[in-house]
């Protein structure tokens, strides 16, 4: 592999189990960016795991700069670097090193012009079906889609030059959905490597009153509300009422956090506060 694909890993208080799957990728020979997001940054044993490999960069802001910030600072590096695609990938998507191999060879060999970003098709834990991330003996099959989730997509690097990289508002959560309606709003491919699946965790897995459910934390609910409002009335589009897509979908995440989520008072009055935020204009990391 040389080093036109580069591939970015965003940690956050990762597990020694997780650094293995990095040194992993490794292997590939390609230009492996760690960007650490953990407040205070990794301890010195992690860090000497992670510098074991000459091809294994790590990067540490100082602070937690969100998912946006870091995708935009790794994607000028690999850029500068001489690579033409990044794939980013969450700490917890672990990829079997011949499926990402395969990936990436799909990836350069295909013909599409004006590809924006590539993704595999992804498989949620708290669906009822759920695979490991596989390669299929199928033929591949490249789909152009809507959005992808950022985590296992491959930017195309002059696309993301070319639409100005993420919008830092959002720190975490909506980032992905806002960067695809960016590529298509400049005429950008989003295409989907079908034969290759991931399986992506989506929060705690839980089941209740019959159903599986991604449960989050507080903050993370706050992210959630407070970046819908600002995706959907000020960023995407839509050809439906903004006002009434985002109050059916409010509503409906209150009353999933009700009737599935644990201390739900608190995740509701950490909601309420994503949407004063995201009124007073207070958007980036949770102050």
């Amino acid at each position: 592999m040389n080093n036109e694909i580069s591939l970015l890993v965003v940690l956050y208080h990762p597990t020694y189990f997780e650094l293995c799957g990095i040194i992993k990728y490794a292997t590939l020979k390609l230009n492996v960016y760690v960007h650490d997001n953990t407040e205070g940054g990794v301890s010195e044993e992690y860090l000497q795991i992670l510098k074991s490999c000459d091809n294994v960069f790590y990067n540490y802001a100082g602070a937690n700069i969100g998912l946006s910030e870091a995708y935009n600072l790794i994607s000028s590096k690999a850029l500068k670097g001489g690579s033409t695609y990044l794939v980013t990938l969450d700490q917890d998507t672990v990829f079997n090193v011949e499926h990402l191999e395969c990936y990436l060879d799909k990836i350069l060999k295909c013909d599409i012009k004006n590809v924006g970003l590539f993704a595999p098709r992804v498989e949620y834990n708290h669906k009822k079906r759920s695979l490991k991330n596989v390669k299929n003996s199928n033929p591949v099959v490249y789909h152009e889609i809507k959005w992808a989730i950022s985590s296992g997509s491959c930017l195309s690097l002059d696309a993301w030059k070319a639409v100005g990289g993420f919008d830092k508002a959002y720190f975490i959560d909506y980032l992905d959905y806002d960067y695809c309606i960016q590529l298509r709003n400049s005429y950008f491919k989003i295409i989907e490597v079908s034969n290759i699946k991931l399986n992506q965790n989506l929060g705690l897995n839980v089941k209740k009153l019959g159903f599986n459910h991604a449960s989050h934390n507080s903050l993370r609910h706050y992210y959630m509300f407070r970046n819908r409002l600002y995706f959907h009335l000020r960023k995407s589009g839509y050809f439906m009422s903004p006002y009434l897509l985002v109050f059916a979908k409010s509503i409906k995440h209150i009353i999933e956090i009700v009737l599935f989520e644990d201390n739900s008072w608190t995740k509701i009055k950490a909601c309420l506060t994503g949407f004063q935020d995201y009124w007073s204009c207070s958007m980036g990391k949770k102050l």
